[in-house]
């Protein structure tokens, strides 16, 4: 997957896979941390198959900040 690159209104075109998490992140409780939130519903993600929106805006926002 495409890096993804935010501006302040932007709207967001692709959406972001477990794929691109389990690449991208060491294992679900850093993601977790990170998103600071709960390592169960980071969890349920994979169970359910589905990222939501705004947990993938957060991820987009989270990279962006690290690179």
């Amino acid at each position: 997957m495409k890096a993804f690159k935010l501006n302040k209104g932007a709207i967001m075109t692709q959406e972001i896979s477990l794929d691109y998490l389990k690449e991208n992140f060491k294992n679900q409780s850093e993601l977790a941390r990170q998103l600071e939130i709960s390592r169960q519903a980071v969890s349920l993600w994979f169970v359910r198959g589905e990222i939501p929106k705004l947990r993938q805006y957060e991820i987009l926002e989270l990279q962006n900040k690290t690179v």
